[in-house]
Formats: C-alpha cells, sequence, structure tokens
C-alpha cells in the first residue's frame, strides 16, 4: 500500500504527471489500469510473456547470452501495448514466423536492419563512451528498436562533423545523426550531509558500543526494503553521510560476505563511492559497507555488503513484491522506479515508458553505458532506487538521473555483466 501519492508519466512523447491520493486504490495495478487504460495494460502484460517466450526459443552461448537470428530485427511494445516483432527479408524477400501458434497481439513488421547489426553499432560506440566520449564528439547515442536505428548526437553538429564522424570512426546507414542538447539531466541524489557527531548519536540510539559489540548476538534486527532511503560516508572513516540516496535491488556475488543491495555510486562525488565506507538508514543506523567495484569507472554502480543483523525484503517500501529475475530490455515497457525523495513516510513510485532501451549519456560528469530512458519524472533522493518492470515486477535496475520529462536507469543486465552482481 502507498503512503502518500504517486506520480505517473503518460505515453511516449505526449508525458503527464499527476499526483494521485491512492489510499482508494487496492494495489497499484489498480492505479495504472486508471491511468493508461485497461486494454493498455492487460495487453502490456500479454505482451511481456510472449517476448519472454520468443527469446526464450532462441539458442544461447556458453555464457548464457541470447544468439539472436540474423533475421531478427527487435521487439518492442507500442502505444497499444501490443508486442511488435521485426523481422528482416532474406535475399527471396520472405518475412519470418517466429511463435509456431497463432498468437494475438502481435504486429509482424519488415525492417532494413538486424537487431545483430544494430548491436555491433551500439556496442562499438559504447566502448568510445568507456573511453572519452567528448574525444570522438559524441554527447548521446541511443539504440531506438521501433525506428530500427542508431540515433547519434554530436557535440559539434556541421557536414563537416559528421563526415569526419562517417569517415574516422563509424560509417552506417543504420545511423542518424542529431545536434546534441542538453537536457538538463541531473543525478537523483539529496544534498544533505550527517556530521561525525550527529552519526555517532544515531548510532548509539540502536548500539551502546559499536566496536566492541558482537554482532550476531546483541544487535537488534534491521528490517529494511528496496526504494528506502540510505546516505552513504563520504570517506572511508569519515564520519560524513551525504544523502540521501535510495537502496536498488538485493544482489548476490560469489565473493564472501554476499549479502547486499545495489546502489548508485555517484553519491559522493568525484571518484564514486569508496570501499569500506559506512551506509546508515534515516535512522542512522549501521546497514553495512561499501563492497570492493572492480569496475567502478565504467558502471555507475555500488554493492553495499550488508551487517549480520540486517534483514532486506523482497518487497519495496510500497509493498510490491519484487521477482529477483533481471527483465528482458525492452521498448515500451511500463517500468516503475520506487525511491524516497523526503522521509519514509512519503514513499512514491513513479511509472513510465521505455522510450529508448539503450542509452549512453554523460550527466554531470558521470557517463551511463546502455542504461534506458524512461518516460517518468523522478526526484532528488530517488537515485539508486530499484526499477522494475510492471506486470512480472522483474529487475530492470536502478534510477541513474533525471530531468522534467524523462529519467534514466542503469540495467541490472549491464551490471550484472561487468561486476557480477546479480538479483538473487
Amino acid at each position: 500500500m502507498f503512503k502518500k501519492a504517486v506520480g505517473l508519466i503518460l505515453v511516449l512523447g505526449l508525458t503527464l504527471s499527476m499526483a494521485i491520493n491512492v489510499s482508494a486504490y487496492k494495489n497499484l495495478e489498480l492505479l495504472l489500469v486508471e491511468e493508461f487504460g485497461y486494454e493498455f495494460v492487460t495487453n502490456h502484460n500479454q505482451s511481456l510473456d510472449l517476448a519472454e517466450e520468443l527469446l526464450s526459443s532462441f539458442p544461447r552461448n556458453r555464457n548464457g547470452e541470447i544468439i539472436h537470428p540474423d533475421s531478427f530485427g527487435g521487439i518492442y511494445i507500442n502505444n497499444y501495448g501490443n508486442l511488435v516483432v521485426l523481422t528482416v527479408l532474406d535475399e527471396n524477400e520472405n518475412d519470418f514466423t517466429y511463435f509456431a501458434r497463432p498468437v494475438s497481439h502481435v504486429d509482424m513488421q519488415t525492417v532494413d536492419f538486424s537487431y545483430n547489426y544494430l548491436l555491433s553499432i551500439h556496442d562499438y560506440i559504447s566502448q568510445l563512451f568507456l573511453n572519452d566520449p567528448t574525444e570522438f564528439n559524441i554527447g548521446a547515442s541511443f539504440f531506438t528498436t521501433s525506428q530500427n536505428r542508431i540515433r547519434v548526437q554530436l557535440i559539434h553538429y556541421t557536414d563537416w562533423h559528421i563526415e569526419q564522424f562517417r569517415n574516422y570512426i563509424i560509417n552506417s546507414p543504420a545511423i542518424i545523426f542529431e545536434p546534441y542538447v542538453d537536457a538538463g539531466f541531473e543525478l537523483r541524489i539529496g544534498t544533505n550531509y550527517f556530521d561525525g557527531e550527529l552519526e555517532f548519536d544515531l548510532e548509539q540510539s540502536y548500539c551502546a558500543n559499536l566496536e566492541n559489540i558482537d554482532p550476531f548476538s546483541e544487535r537488534s534486527t534491521i528490517w529494511f526494503a528496496p526504494g528506502e532511503r540510505i546516505w552513504v560516508e563520504s570517506a572511508v572513516g569519515s564520519g560524513r553521510f551525504i544523502g540521501p540516496a535510495s537502496a536498488g535491488y538485493r544482489a548476490n556475488t560469489t565473493f564472501a560476505n554476499n549479502r547486499g543491495f545495489v546502489t548508485v555510486a555517484h553519491t559522493v562525488m568525484p571518484g564514486g563511492v569508496s570501499a569500506g565506507a559506512r551506509v546508515i538508514n534515516q535512522s542512522g543506523a549501521l546497514l553495512g559497507r561499501i563492497a570492493p567495484n572492480p569496475r567502478l569507472q565504467s558502471i555507475d554502480a555500488a554493492r553495499v555488503q550488508l551487517e549480520p543483523n540486517v534483514m532486506f525484503s523482497d518487497s519495496t517500501a510500497e509493498g510490491v513484491t519484487i521477482v529477483n529475475q533481471v527483465a528482458t530490455i525492452l521498448e515500451g515497457t511500463m517500468v516503475s522506479i520506487t525511491g524516497t525523495p523526503s522521509n519514509i513516510l512519503s514513499a512514491r513510485t513513479v511509472t513510465g515508458r521505455t522510450i529508448d532501451p539503450r542509452v549512453n549519456r554523460t550527466v554531470q560528469g558521470v557517463s551511463i553505458i546502455n542504461g534506458s530512458e524512461i518516460a517518468a519524472v523522478t526526484a532528488a533522493g530517488q537515485s539508486g532506487g530499484i526499477a522494475f518492470t510492471q506486470g512480472n515486477r522483474h529487475v530492470q535496475g536502478i534510477l541513474f538521473s533525471g530531468n522534467n520529462t524523462v529519467s534514466i536507469i542503469s540495467h541490472a543486465h549491464e551490471i550484472n555483466f561487468l561486476t557480477g552482481w546479480r538479483p538473487n
């Protein structure tokens, strides 16, 4: 049950935000039907199931990654909630049918480029982002499935700069060039601090002597949920905590002390959080410490190793139970982002639709690789909060940044690929 208000954002291109008192609604699904319409929500959920069915029929390599056939152009959910399957004509101009049985609410369309071809271009541009995007005159890039194109926004946008890009970086008819526009994205963290004295007093509120107590027997149990707000120590031992940000999803790893959750690394600027830095909740209770991140410069994510007395819930702060499985990256999917911008009594979830399933962008000096733009307006304090797919409640990732129109999430798939942290 929600505590106070929900902001909802409607359809691609047409963005509508409103605050609704949800005390009269039984759950989030009813609210989604109220805003998006019963037909869209029903079709959307069926489309998610069909998308999973289709992708599961493709073979996988030894790493478990899907091997897409060259005839496959991609999939997305349109404005009616229907699944659109894109195919590439073969040399005999025959299209392909991927479902062995009759299915409803599926639109088959032919396109110019295969998903594999577009993905190869996107991956190449992503590597440029990992190095230095400004060196290559790239402001942002987008993998837009519905357009069957890669959109590249150039910082310096002239015919000459486009020609230079084609001659010296990559030349493909699948690339659409656009001028780069500063969209006003901001990292969604708070600007408040706990100083050392306040932090000390708060810790003593539940633990008489933090250094000498046996954590397994004498600390009281702390229950914590995805989306609740957190404060992160600016440096190991500094006693200065910066925030608020929000907790993401529970994540496992092959290393020792694998109980933990994922959140953003940009809470402490610049350079991200330090391994060993403490993380506390809004009451000042110690939740855990920042674990080492082997790819901190490659992805804006941090993992908090939980203290033995902290129990991390399967349900969000608003009571939505999460299925700890990585969601399919799909344009047009309804995605909810949970977090606590002011305090836990005003927890809020925003729900919007995926605009571009793979986005590269730099925000306030922090680069996001393979994120997604979501038509949803978020607030300071929600950065790091869990993003999950409406319908099957699979983990999409964590909130990275936003402006007054859209937000960007960092994908759980990419975080898992680069760090080995997987939802569990």
